[in-house]
C-alpha cells in the first residue's frame, strides 16, 4: 500500500557540518483516511529547511488547509521533553491516489558537541479510518557525530586531548573520508552484484568479454557473474542455452521450456545391405550437420530483445564452423 523510503545524504558528519535528509513516500494502492507524517531528528540536530520537494514525475502534494498546512505545507514542530528529539509533523485527511509519490527534504545543522555519539533520524508514516489505523511505514538513517578529529590518536598523547588542534584536523580528516571509504569498499568495486553501473562494462573488460548496453542492468551483472562458467562450456549446447537464459530474463529453471536447441537432422536417409559409406560422406539430400536451429518463446512480463540482439549472442557463443536458425515465437507463455 505504501513504501517509505528514508536517507541521508552523510552517515558520519561533525558539529558545524550540514545534514540533508531525503524521504520519498510512494503510494501504490489508492487509500483514503486521516494521515500523519513524521521526521523524528535526535538530540544534537538544529533543523535549518524543510519541506516538500517536487520528484520526477511530479506529484502535487496534497493539502488539508489545517493549521499543519498539509503534506506540501509548513509541518508542525514537536520537542520530545524526555529525549529533547524534535519532531516535523504534517498531517493530511483525504485520499491518496495509487502511483503517486511525495518526496521530502530535511536540511540540519550538527550541533557543538564534547562527545562522540551514534544515533539515527526516523521518518514515520501512519494512516487511520476512523479510530482504526490503516497501516504504519516507519524507515530510519544512521548517523554518527564526532566530537573530534580520529587521526588525534595517532599523536603523541600531549595533542589528543587539544580541542583546538582536534577541531582544525577535522577539516582535513573531513576531506579525506570519501577517499577512505572508496579504499574501504574496493572489494565491492569487483563484486559484480555490487558494482556502480559506471563500472560494469569495466568490470566485464577483465574477462574479456563484450557485454550489450542494450541489456537491463541486472542482466549485464548476472552475466558477467557467470562469463568464467561460460568460457569453460564454450561453443556447447549448454553455454549457448545458459547466455540466452541470461540475456532473456528467463529464471533458471524455465530455460527449457523457453529456449530450445535442436540439431538439424535429415529425415530422408536410407540404407540398403550393399551400402558403403566413404569417411567424408555427408548423408541425405536435407542433412546439414553443422546447422542447429534455436527456437525462443518470449516469457510472460519479460522486457523484449530485439532480433539482431539475440543474433548477435549466438553469433559470439556458437563454434565458428556452424551456423543456425533463429525462431523467435510471440506468445505470452507456454506453461
Amino acid at each position: 500500500m505504501i513504501q517509505l523510503d528514508h536517507v541521508a545524504d552523510f552517515y558520519r558528519r561533525y558539529p558545524g557540518e550540514i545534514l540533508t535528509l531525503h524521504t520519498r513516500i510512494t503510494v501504490s494502492d489508492t487509500v483514503t483516511g486521516l494521515f500523519y507524517f513524521t521526521v523524528m531528528l535526535p538530540a544534537g540536530l538544529i533543523p535549518l529547511e524543510y519541506g516538500y520537494q517536487a520528484p520526477d514525475p511530479p506529484s502535487v502534494p496534497p493539502e488539508s488547509g489545517g493549521k499543519e498546512g498539509g503534506l506540501g505545507g509548513v509541518p508542525r514542530m514537536e520537542l520530545d521533553t524526555e529525549t529533547d528529539a524534535i519532531r516535523l509533523i504534517w498531517k493530511y485527511e483525504g485520499e491518496f491516489t495509487a502511483g503517486s509519490r511525495y518526496d521530502y527534504q530535511v536540511q540540519v545543522k550538527v550541533a557543538p558537541t564534547r562527545e562522540d555519539w551514534v544515533d539515527e533520524t526516523q521518518a514515520k508514516w501512519v494512516g487511520y479510518a476512523g479510530e482504526t489505523k490503516l497501516f504504519e511505514v516507519v524507515a530510519s538513517a544512521p548517523l554518527e557525530v564526532l566530537a573530534k578529529a580520529k587521526i588525534l590518536k595517532y599523536l603523541p598523547s600531549i595533542y589528543q586531548d587539544d580541542e583546538l588542534l582536534g577541531r582544525y584536523l577535522m577539516f582535513f580528516e573531513s576531506f579525506w573520508q570519501p577517499f577512505e571509504d572508496r579504499i574501504k569498499h574496493m572489494p565491492y568495486y569487483f563484486d559484480p552484484k555490487m558494482t556502480p553501473p559506471d563500472f560494469l562494462p569495466w568490470l566485464s573488460s577483465w574477462v574479456s568479454l563484450l557485454v550489450d548496453e542494450r541489456l537491463p542492468e541486472a542482466r549485464q551483472r548476472d552475466l558477467i557473474r557467470e562469463a568464467v562458467a561460460l568460457y569453460l562450456r564454450r561453443g556447447t549446447r549448454s553455454a549457448l542455452q545458459k547466455r540466452l537464459q541470461i540475456c532473456l530474463g528467463v529464471p533458471p529453471d524455465e530455460a527449457d521450456d523457453y529456449i530450445q536447441i535442436e540439431e538439424n537432422k535429415a529425415g530422408n536417409l536410407q540404407l540398403h545391405d550393399d551400402t558403403l559409406l566413404g569417411d567424408a560422406l555427408t548423408l541425405g539430400t536435407s542433412d546439414d550437420i553443422y546447422k542447429f536451429t534455436v527456437t525462443i518463446t518470449w516469457p510472460p512480463q519479460t522486457e523484449r530483445l530485439a532480433r539482431e540482439t539475440i543474433a548477435a549472442i549466438i553469433e559470439a557463443e556458437k563454434p565458428a564452423h556452424t551456423d543456425y536458425q533463429l525462431r523467435i515465437i510471440e506468445v505470452g507463455s507456454r506453461r
